[in-house]
């Protein structure tokens, strides 16, 4: 890539054109800096991405760093998801862009996520001390 237009992809990656980028140019413009191993350009994209998941497209996301092997934006993408179920789930897009191989790992997580808060609250209530009476 040429030193110029490698300047104006990282500006306009990092918001500095003025012009917010869009998710899928993020997504095209990572798949590309990792064919030409720009990692300053890759580590910005991924900044950029991880900043702006919402529940619009934390399901896209999440599909494209599964297609990519990106497991840094697959785990953030996924932990947005979790953390954010309902909000991602009411989204339009979220069951028509998961494989159903994904839509099944996002359910377990979300699922063992259940457990774990479950079991912290068991926990601590086992050892809570009793309140007095009056």
């Amino acid at each position: 890539m040429d030193p110029r237009d490698r300047r104006e992809e990282l500006e306009y990656v990092m918001g500095k054109s003025g012009t917010e980028p869009t998710v899928s140019h993020l997504l095209r413009v990572l798949r590309d800096s990792r064919s030409n191993k720009d990692r300053e350009l890759r580590e910005a994209v991924l900044s950029t991405v991880v900043r702006g998941l919402d529940g619009e497209t934390c399901s896209a996301v999440l599909r494209a760093a599964d297609d990519m092997g990106c497991h840094s934006l697959r785990k953030a993408s996924m932990n947005h998801i979790i953390s954010n179920f309902d909000a991602a789930v009411a989204s339009s897009n979220f069951f028509y862009d998961l494989s159903p191989t994904l839509l099944v790992d996002v359910l377990k997580h979300v699922s063992i996520g259940a457990e774990e808060v479950t079991k912290q609250e068991s926990h601590n209530d086992a050892h809570t001390l009793p309140q007095q009476h009056w």
